[in-house]
């Protein structure tokens, strides 16, 4: 809950003239009744995000992708039971729903994630609740391997030169992605 400066110094004033009223006087009189304290209404802050908010978000959407990017194999290797729980670390609906497909879907065909995708963050806009930010990765060191013999799948090696789009939101647990887009193209012929 938010309180307004105003809603603090109100309450400290209602404390200090009730202190102060029953300080003063004879003794021997009765101390002077206050009238019942009515609610307080708090009003959130209207104040605009600063330059430290925008940055504290930027890291926060940068630490979840370089995450997400870092257990990307491991997301393959998960139990199905568990797998839900584990990706919603990172990702949130639409994208959290299509991953999870995804998942089942190489899991039936006895596929892996392997490999690693070296990212260069080229930008990061927040605004709000939402944000963007555009990669400019190198996946020519994945590939797929065959979960049952371990054996890397001829043909399945990423391209060295891939435009990555990821949308995130903003949700109570933090910042996810929440939808994900890629283009197989020179990141600088945008």
């Amino acid at each position: 809950m938010i309180r307004s400066p105003r809603s603090g110094i109100s309450m400290v004033m209602v404390l200090l003239v009730a202190t102060v009223a029953s300080c003063m006087g004879d003794p021997r009189e009765q101390p002077a009744t206050l009238p019942p304290v009515t609610a307080v209404t708090r009003t959130p802050s209207t104040a605009t995000p600063t330059v430290a908010d925008d940055a504290a978000a930027e890291n926060a959407v940068r630490a979840v992708y370089l995450d997400f990017l870092a257990n990307r194999n491991r997301t393959t290797r998960i139990p199905p039971d568990r797998v839900h729980r584990e990706v919603a670390r990172w990702l949130t609906d639409p994208e959290l729903s299509k991953s999870l497909d995804s998942l089942a879907a190489a899991r039936k065909q006895h596929l892996r994630n392997s490999g690693l995708i070296k990212p260069d963050i080229m930008s990061i806009t927040v605004d709000g609740a939402t944000a963007r930010l555009e990669d400019c990765m190198d996946k020519s060191a994945t590939y797929l391997v065959d979960s049952r013999t371990g054996r890397r799948i001829a043909g399945s090696a990423g391209s060295a030169d891939v435009w990555a789009v990821s949308d995130f939101k903003k949700t109570a647990e933090g910042w996810r992605i929440s939808s994900t887009s890629s283009k197989y193209k020179s990141c600088v012929d945008r």
